[in-house]
């Protein structure tokens, strides 16, 4: 086994004569055992190591973030294997799964005037249906994301106008660690896909960022099984955009039973 530390600044990255020994970039540490590498924290030193080992043909990383602060992430954009569709990199926050955070930030626990405790718990909706906005990749990235990061299944009309760039998303996914029949992409004529997935019975939600004017009907074909409409914005950056897509269960608890 051996370690090779390739950032270790906090904060900000200080490059020059008087950081020259221990080296001016952010946390990042490369820990390799065999052929598996393992990496800690994305900081700019990810930048250096990226330049050697985009020199090999194929590779495949783990990526563990101790936390997100930016000064841990930083480097990812610019991490060469990334950019290879040979390579696969894994990233791994595991202070970021829902169990731990999402519940504490969405839920509640509720002060109420007898011997019960009170507790509300946001669970995922089902299947959730999007109409992705323009611009067709950042619109559908924008609208997908809290769809999933809520533990929904998502069934996307993609851009009509530019639909291969949904198709170049789906065959990412396709290679990613997100599990098969997550996310399911449709390309067509929306006029005629949409009022399918607003009046379909095991649609349980429908994001109609991307309706184009057709809202209304939607609506109405929604209605038939009380689905949840959601109108959100195509450049919306919110985790609370997660929580038009989840159910609020509350609990009763008796206290001393």
């Amino acid at each position: 086994m051996s370690v090779r530390f390739w950032g270790v600044r906090g904060s900000i990255a200080c490059p020059g004569a008087n950081t020259s020994r221990y080296g001016g970039n952010t946390s990042c540490v490369e820990v390799r055992c065999g052929e598996r590498v393992l990496i800690f924290d994305a900081g700019t030193g990810l930048r250096e190591l990226g330049k050697v080992l985009g020199s090999r043909t194929v590779i495949e990383a783990n990526i563990l973030l101790s936390h997100c602060h930016f000064d841990h992430i930083c480097g990812l954009p610019f991490f060469l294997p990334c950019y290879s569709a040979a390579n696969r990199v894994r990233l791994w926050a595991g202070n970021l799964l829902p169990d731990f955070k999402l519940a504490q930030v969405i839920g509640s626990a509720n002060p109420v005037a007898g011997p019960y405790f009170n507790f509300t718990i946001p669970e995922p909706t089902g299947v959730t249906g999007i109409l992705a906005p323009e611009p067709p990749l950042l619109g559908l990235v924008t609208r997908l994301a809290p769809v999933i990061v809520g533990g929904n299944t998502a069934v996307v009309i993609a851009s009509e106008s530019h639909p291969l760039v949904a198709i170049e998303l789906a065959e990412c996914l396709a290679t990613a660690d997100v599990p098969p029949g997550v996310v399911n992409i449709i390309t067509g004529l929306r006029r005629e896909l949409a009022p399918a997935i607003a009046s379909h019975m095991d649609v349980l939600a429908l994001d109609v960022t991307g309706a184009d004017g057709d809202t209304a009907e939607l609506e109405r074909l929604g209605a038939e099984n009380v689905k949840r409409i959601v109108r959100g914005r195509p450049d919306a950056q919110s985790p609370y955009e997660i929580a038009a897509f989840l159910e609020l269960k509350t609990v009763w608890h008796p206290i001393g039973m």
